[in-house]
């Protein structure tokens, strides 16, 4: 039995040798300021739990054999590839044992716990939500929480959800009242799932832009006025009132009789332009009186003796 269990403790190892990649396995990158020191650490221990790798950062002591003076090297690569550069300076100068480096990231991340809690919690009271979605926003609270949680200030889920419905925008007042009054008190899924569903509702009310497009240009179309009594014989009439339709049958009207009295002056000019030019003797009448015949003055001695021929 213990011959089986050292040959399977012998190939995991022999399979964590040839990862070549520890952040494929490990995809966080661990800094002083990246604040994801938990998710890290969770991620680390359970591939080290895969291949059976957990008693050398547990154990103060080191077995001394060949085997584990390997595996230790190979866990000690596998923090390098994990930290970021501001980190990977520390650790390169220190620890000779896998365990040791372990202390020295946790050494360099927790240390200053003072300083970094005062920092993170006036980020969390303070934070509110902006223009993030509710997803985003309810994600990075809960990141803010758990880190809390790594420093030794544990954030309890009302704080939470009251700090949650504090940040919220204008936009959610009349939700964020129902939630602040809810008996039981919600819970941070609860709470989120509401904010989520109402999100969605208050999406679902906002026109599309076609149609706003077309609701807008609707409003700033100027209206259709027919034209005044009298006008075009009367076809028209004034009115705010009056229909697209009949508007249209005014206007289809007037410009019907506008042609037909088009066409009615151009026969009149193409007869005119036809009939001859009357001659000078039609224009000028003849006179009903004939024209009186000259005479000669009278004399002294009245009307003139005839000269006998």
């Amino acid at each position: 039995m213990l011959l089986q269990e050292a040959t399977s403790l012998l190939k995991l190892h022999a399979q964590a040798v040839v990862v070549s990649n520890i952040r494929s396995l490990v995809p966080i990158v661990l800094g002083v300021d990246s604040g994801n020191f938990n998710h890290w650490r969770d991620q680390f221990l359970l591939t080290l739990g895969k291949f059976s790798l957990q008693n050398h950062i547990h154990l103060d002591t080191p077995v001394l054999s060949p085997d584990w003076t390997r595996m230790d090297c190979v866990l000690k690569s596998w923090i390098l590839g994990t930290l970021a550069d501001d980190l990977a300076e520390e650790f390169s100068s220190q620890g000779s044992t896998a365990r040791e480096a372990w202390l020295t990231v946790e050494s360099q991340i927790l240390g200053n716990r003072e300083a970094r809690t005062i920092q993170l919690e006036t980020k969390f009271r303070r934070f509110v939500q902006g223009d993030l979605s509710i997803t985003e926003y309810c994600r990075h609270l809960n990141k803010m929480a758990d880190d809390l949680g790594a420093l030794g200030e544990i954030i309890t889920e009302r704080t939470l959800v009251l700090n949650v419905i504090r940040g919220l925008i204008e936009r959610f007042a009349h939700v964020r009242a129902l939630l602040r009054r809810s008996r039981p008190f919600p819970s941070f899924l609860e709470a989120c799932d509401d904010l989520i569903l109402e999100e969605l509702t208050l999406e679902d009310r906002q026109p599309s832009p076609t149609t706003a497009l077309a609701a807008s240009t609707k409003s700033s179309a100027p209206q259709q006025v027919g034209t005044s009594p009298g006008d075009a014989g009367g076809a028209g009439t004034r009115g705010a009132g009056t229909s697209p339709k009949a508007a249209t049958t005014a206007i289809a009207s007037v410009a019907a009789t506008l042609v037909a009295v088009a066409v009615v002056v151009a026969l009149g000019e193409e007869t005119s332009a036809r009939s001859p030019a009357p001659s000078s003797s039609r224009l000028a009448a003849p006179s009903l009186h004939p024209a009186p015949r000259a005479t000669r003055p009278l004399g002294p001695h009245g009307p003139p003796s005839k000269t006998p021929g």
